[in-house]
């Protein structure tokens, strides 16, 4: 059980960390050999390269600076929610908060 606010602090940033690696460090991967002609086909889950400049249904296309700004604030805006609320949230929140 996570007790400490600081222990909640490191666990959070941690997770959150974390998960952005492997966002990033999955996302590099795929792309890398997706764009050298792999194409993942299976009954379940079929992957094929596309790119979208824009938000999710190419929302906002090629306007990146906004998008950039769009979520930093949300990030932001995430990281004082969770700062204000720490002593009410438990590691499981945090987890998936992160």
């Amino acid at each position: 059980m996570i007790n400490s606010n600081t222990t909640k602090v490191l666990y959070f940033i941690s997770v959150f960390v974390f998960l952005i690696l492997v966002d990033i460090l999955l996302s590099n991967f795929l792309v890398q050999n997706m764009q050298h002609g792999l194409v993942f086909n299976s009954p379940v889950l079929r992957l094929t390269y596309l790119e979208n400049t824009g938000a999710a249904f190419n929302i906002m296309h090629d306007a990146r600076e906004a998008l950039i700004i769009f979520s930093a604030s949300a990030i932001t805006l995430l990281f004082v929610y969770v700062f204000q609320n720490l002593r009410n949230m438990t590691g499981n929140n945090l987890f998936w908060i992160g």
